[in-house]
């Protein structure tokens, strides 16, 4: 039996399908293979093959990720979704209202708010996708761009959909457009649905409505076998995604927003969520915004955490970029240490102890590493004993 996870947005969900979701979604490049890095925190890295060893390293493979814009006739933005692959068929689905506030700079030091939508009006994707990947602390691999008459195309293969409708979608007199429950839609619907503004609906209820019609379309299309997905080129950026989530092994979400103020009603993240713990669930791996996470090395110093998986996803969701993963150069550590390089990466390095709850700060002597952090985790881990933070210099 596969599976079909409907996230809601509160932190119970994101804490309980972290690691679940993550750990064994995380793909590595074996060093013994390859030699990417010419050195990391003053050495050499090791040509162990051996993934249980001491002092085994590897490349991590990011969580691939698109970010899909459906446009109208007049090329004003409807819908934003994120698309994520965490493992072979198996992958996540994120929308976005549209009226979720992004930041833009005018000047050094005033960044202002701005809909993801109004940003798109006045400067097209490319700007739009880069502020997304700003709030959300991430770098998408694809950008696709679709346009309302693309949709019949799309969804034709799938056959008709049947839609588990969240509320009834009308028109500004009070027509029923599409009742409340499960209806079956046609390709040449799929765009009037995902895209009508109902007249007593928000941004938000229309985004559950986008989630709604994926999941639909994605358990068609695996209905139909692989041969109608391949029917979306995959050139495109689409259609790698789309064979690959048609399946029964799919996270559906939306972003954690909550409404702002101002109207047409804005929406912000909400209280105590970052862009990086909202996208977790479907990106455990995240391929962070430029220059937004520090780039670490995570290490399991016990030799039990399968090359540190699990602490790994979970500093991802903490705003950490992991490029390795492995093994300590020997078991037996008692105390998670995060280690420093950079006096300007103090902060990051405290931030990721924050994250964790445990283990200890310091500073290396070393100054030739080729990433921002080391975190070897020790034995307090399985304990969870939070230990007190210190400064100290390591060798």
């Amino acid at each position: 039996m596969g599976r079909i996870q409907t996230l809601f947005s509160s932190r119970r969900s994101f804490v309980l399908s972290l690691v679940a979701l993550g750990a064994s979604a995380i793909v590595l490049v074996w060093f013994g293979m390859r030699v990417i890095l010419d050195s990391s925190d003053g050495r050499l890295i090791s040509s162990i093959s051996e993934a249980s060893a001491p002092g085994f390293e590897a490349i991590v493979e990011k969580t691939p990720t698109a970010l899909v814009f459906a446009v109208d006739e007049s090329g004003q933005l409807q819908a934003a979704t994120l698309l994520s692959l965490t493992a072979e068929g198996e992958g996540g689905v994120m929308t976005i209202p549209v009226d979720t506030d992004v930041y833009i700079g005018l000047s050094p030091g005033v960044v202002v708010p701005i809909t993801l939508q109004a940003l798109y009006a006045g400067n097209g994707s490319e700007p739009a996708r880069t502020a997304l990947g700003e709030l959300l602390n991430l770098q998408f691999s694809a950008t696709v761009v679709v346009k309302a008459t693309d949709w019949v195309e799309l969804v034709s293969s799938a056959g008709p959909l049947t839609v588990s409708n969240p509320s009834d979608v009308t028109t500004v007199d009070g027509v029923v457009l599409f009742p409340k429950g499960s209806i079956a839609l046609s390709a040449d619907q799929a765009w009037p649905y995902v895209s009508t503004s109902s007249a007593d609906q928000s941004e938000l209820d229309l985004a559950l409505r986008q989630q709604a019609f994926w999941k639909a379309w994605m358990a068609a299309m695996g209905s139909q076998g692989t041969e109608a997905a391949r029917t979306i080129p995959a050139s495109d950026g689409l259609g790698r995604y789309i064979s690959a989530l048609s399946g029964d092994r799919l996270t559906l979400l939306t972003l954690p927003v909550v409404p702002a103020g101002g109207t047409p009603v804005q929406y912000r993240l909400a209280p105590g969520v970052t862009g990086a713990a909202a996208i977790s669930p479907i990106v455990p791996l995240p391929e962070g915004a430029p220059g937004r996470r520090p780039r670490m090395k995570v290490l399991d110093g016990t030799g039990t955490l399968d090359n540190a998986r699990g602490p790994a996803v979970v500093l991802a969701a903490g705003g950490g970029q992991i490029d390795v993963l492995g093994n300590a150069a020997a078991f037996g550590t008692p105390t998670t240490q995060i280690i420093y390089f950079d006096p300007a990466q103090l902060p990051a390095a405290e931030r990721m102890r924050a994250v964790l709850g445990f283990g200890e700060v310091v500073e290396s002597r070393q100054t030739n590493s080729a990433l921002d952090l080391t975190v070897i985790i020790g034995d307090d881990y399985e304990s969870r004993s939070p230990t007190t933070s210190s400064g100290g210099t390591g060798a």
